[in-house]
Order: C-alpha cells, then structure tokens, then sequence
C-alpha cells in the first residue's frame, strides 16, 4: 500500500481492494470487490483504476459474481477489446514495413503481455505499443515510418540522444503513438547492458507476423523495473502484469537470472520492494527461498 514516503508507484488502499479483486479468486476477490465497491465514488474512479475494470469484470464472472454493475464493467471490457484490435491492427503494419526492409523488431510491454500471457484482448489497456530496434537502424526505420505516415513526436534522435535517450515516440494522423526504442530500459545505460535480453529473445506470431519478443524471465524484470516508476497516471498495471507472467510462465522463469540482472543493472532496490509486495500481498508464486534472498538485501 502506497505511502507518501514510497512514491506513486505503489497503490492507495482503494487500488489495493480494487487489484486484489481483479486478481484473487474465490471469496478473497469476492470480498475485495465489495470493500472495494463500498468505498469509492465510481463517477471519480481514477484513470489508474479505470484500467483494471475488463480485468476486474472478467474475474468477477469467473467467479459466477451476478450484480447490475457488471454490466458496467462489461462495457469497459467491450471498448477495451475494440481498442486494442484497433492497435493490433496498426502494429502488424509497421512490422511489416520493418520486416519487407530487412530490419528486425522486438515487441515490448503491452502487446507482447497480452498475446503472451493475458491472451484475451480485452484484459490489458494499452494506449500506445512499443517496438525495439538495434541503434544503427534506427535512421532507416524512422525514413521509413515517416514516409508512410509515421512523424515523430520531438525532434529526430542524434549521436547524443542515442547517449541519453532510450526512446522516440512517433505518432500517426488517427494519433496513436508508438514509442521505437534503441534501449530496452531507461536504465539501461548502455547496449551491451542490452545484449543479454536479446539474446535469450523468443519469436512469436503476433497476429499473423513473426516477431521478436522478450523471454519470460526478462519480460518479468522489465514489468517489474518499468512498474516502479512514479507515473501521473497511477501505473497500477505492473501489478496484475507480473502476476499473469508469474502465473502463466512459472515454470520458465530463471530466478537466478533475474537477480543476476537486477544486480548487474544496480536495481536491486526496485526489484525487492516490487517482488515482495507481490509475494505478500497478492500471493504470487515467487519461491520462497528467492523472497529470502531479497530479505537479505539491504
């Protein structure tokens, strides 16, 4: 639960029924919903909290919850769906595009989570989507985008940028937005911090074309890293996004790995507070011997 001292990454007491609801099962998601419901003012529901609503209808029917105000949630779900197939749509484009000129895309974040691990939708918001191209390609395939109705959002990436930055965001005339990255994490500080999340890389069909994404151990540290941010908008999506890798790649996660990387990128910090509230507050399953290790952690 979020306090002032820890940032706005981490949700209020409201966030936390509402989460807890959208991700329990049985009569603990039950129960949450109701606290949930009991407490806040649904026509001032934040934005953070509004993204979890599909989520939150899709558990509740799943646990054969029957109330009008599901109906409510069904129409978040509905729109969701619409959305995001809008975006899927605009997605295979540019993959395309990149693919016919020989450069090569990793998918990141929400796109790749939902064909992954969600596998419906519906269930994950997205606003935007995420695509990763090796630093050297970047020039052609922001050539490429701009002629084919793709213009970037501030000024085209330099020698310094690609020093500094980890990211561009470029925006179609509908205004959906894609941010081309040549680092996978802010904090990445340099490619060859890179090099071992492409190489342990998976290919998957994303709606009909072959692309890169990361594996599932990496997708959980870049969740778990990412989520941790203060965001104005709540970023309460790293919450139900870890548990869904955790729950549908558990037996494909290289723990030893995670905390190697974590090491190695100084941010041990961020990954023992994500993976303990996680742990402890949603019953993730996380061995126990890795919350351990993280106890140890000063």
């Amino acid at each position: 639960m979020r306090t002032d001292q820890e940032g706005y990454f981490w949700p209020t007491r409201e966030q936390e029924l509402l989460l807890k609801a959208a991700l329990l099962k049985g009569e603990a998601a039950i129960t949450a919903w109701k606290s949930w419901a009991a407490v806040v003012d649904f026509d001032r529901l934040d934005a953070g909290s509004q993204r979890l609503l599909p989520l939150l209808y899709k558990n509740l029917t799943d646990q054969n919850v029957r109330h009008p105000v599901l109906d409510v949630y069904k129409g978040f779900y509905r729109m969701n769906w619409y959305k995001n197939r809008l975006l899927c749509h605009r997605i295979t484009q540019v993959l395309r595009l990149l693919n016919d000129h020989g450069i090569d895309a990793l998918l990141l974040k929400g796109a790749a989570l939902v064909s992954l691990y969600y596998k419906d939708w519906a269930l994950r918001p997205m606003n935007d989507f995420d695509l990763l191209v090796e630093q050297d390609r970047i020039p052609k395939a922001i050539g490429l985008l701009r002629q084919n109705g793709w213009r970037p959002s501030e000024s085209l990436p330099d020698e310094a940028d690609f020093q500094t930055r980890h990211a561009c965001t470029l925006t179609d005339d509908s205004g959906i937005e894609f941010d081309l990255h040549w680092r996978i994490l802010h904090e990445s500080g340099c490619q060859e911090m890179d090099d071992a999340f492409k190489q342990s890389a998976m290919r998957i069909d994303f709606c009909g074309v072959p692309v890169s994404v990361l594996s599932h151990t990496d997708q959980l540290f870049h969740v778990l890293i990412h989520g941790v941010r203060w965001n104005a908008i709540a970023p309460l999506r790293w919450v139900p996004d870890a548990i869904m890798i955790s729950r549908e790649a558990e037996s494909h996660i290289d723990w030893r790995r995670l905390l190697q990387e974590a090491r190695h990128r100084r941010l041990v910090v961020s990954l023992k507070k994500s993976l303990t509230h996680l742990y402890r507050e949603f019953a993730a399953p996380i061995p126990g011997n890795v919350i351990e290790a993280m106890d140890r952690i000063k």
